[in-house]
């Protein structure tokens, strides 16, 4: 560029010694520091040509040549100068990035190269319960005050004083307390020292107790995801059984269907010729009450309701003798024994005898209170 510069004012100085230009105009630097808008390069060309009215025509396309050059060199040299300006930028830019990713990787290791800081950032776990407010070296100051921030809550900016009373009563901290000191509890003597002296510092302790909640969340999410894919598998089961289910009872209606079709084509039921040959079997038993034979023959269910009618009447004649209280045979007593319905019936009529025979007795004593009361009146007034 500069070259170009003192190129331009040497054609300038040999133009001067031609008589093409008037010294008056100034050598070509003037016309660099010019802006290079319309307005300027017409003034400069209407200066010009007043300058050199006298001039004969031939002169004017070396001016207008001139003039075109001194707005070229101009505009280069303010492209140079942004140029200029943009690469200082970028290299501040740069420089102010790599401190802080220098500070980033510092913060990342937990490790200040400053023994200050070092305690400042890392202190011992006790120092950290009893001061969790504290100022960091780059803390950002605003209208005259640091931001303060927390060892228990290191993504919290506290700005102002207020802030820190509702910070140390907030629900959030109070747990990361508890969390903290309840690992804390759980530590070797060693690591209750002082960080300089190998013990634990308060940032080790939270990330301790951070991996620890990380993998209880881990645990409880495949317990989740276990007991979600044990449902899904049972459900899917209970869908396999109820079309099983479904299928079947499709396939029975459709062979019970066929039967009936069948049954009708040859005109009977089949559901009639069973009855009749129940009746049949019926018919064909002899019932002889005096002979023993007869009692062989008889169907199993028969069996059943004798041994029932004879148990229920032993029952009834125990109840009869001891008067037991009918309200206490329930349910399972009467299930227990196989009674029919005319073996309930048979109950029925004796718990109503029961209970007539008590309510009778009842009134039968309210009477006499009542004879017994007003004969003790009448005698009284006798008297």
């Amino acid at each position: 560029m500069f070259k170009r510069v003192q190129k331009a004012n040497a054609d300038h100085e040999k133009r001067v010694k031609r008589g093409e230009v008037e010294e008056d105009e100034g050598p070509r630097e003037l016309a660099m520091d010019m802006d290079s808008d319309s307005d300027s390069s017409e003034g400069s060309e209407s200066g010009s040509s007043s300058s050199a009215s006298s001039s004969s025509e031939d002169e004017k396309p070396s001016k207008a040549v001139k003039n075109g050059k001194a707005a070229e060199t101009t505009s280069k040299k303010r492209k140079h100068e942004e140029e200029e300006e943009e690469d200082s930028d970028d290299d501040s830019d740069e420089d102010s990035d790599e401190e802080d990713s220098e500070e980033e990787d510092s913060s990342k290791d937990g490790k200040p190269t400053d023994p200050a800081e070092d305690a400042l950032l890392r202190p011992s776990i006790q120092k950290a319960f009893d001061e969790p407010i504290f100022i960091k070296p780059n803390a950002i100051v605003r209208q005259g005050y640091k931001h303060r921030s927390c060892h228990m809550c290191p993504q919290v900016l506290i700005k102002t004083e207020k802030m820190i009373e509702t910070h140390l009563k907030s629900g959030s901290h109070q747990r990361k307390v508890k969390r903290y000191s309840k690992e804390a509890e759980l530590l070797k003597p060693e690591q209750r020292k002082e960080p300089s002296e190998g013990g634990m510092s308060i940032v080790e302790l939270r990330e301790r107790v951070e991996k620890k909640l990380a993998r209880q969340q881990e645990g409880q999410r495949k317990v989740l995801e276990h007991a979600k894919q044990m449902k899904l598998e049972a459900r899917r089961k209970r869908a396999v059984v109820k079309a099983a289910n479904r299928q079947a009872r499709k396939e029975a209606k459709l062979a019970k269907k066929a039967v009936m079709e069948a049954a009708k084509k040859n005109g009977k039921s089949p559901n009639k010729k069973q009855k009749t040959e129940k009746e049949q079997k019926e018919k064909d038993v002899v019932a002889d009450p005096g002979d023993d034979s007869t009692k062989q023959l008889q169907p199993k269910k028969e069996k059943k309701q004798d041994i029932a009618k004879d148990i229920i009447q032993q029952k009834l004649a125990v109840l009869k003798q001891t008067e037991k209280d009918p309200r206490k045979l329930t349910k399972k007593y009467v299930k227990k024994h196989l009674l029919t319905a005319k073996e309930r019936d048979e109950l029925k009529k004796v718990k109503n005898q029961q209970k007539s025979q008590l309510k009778y007795e009842v009134r039968q004593r309210k009477r006499e209170k009542k004879a017994a009361a007003a004969a003790a009146k009448e005698g009284g007034e006798e008297e």
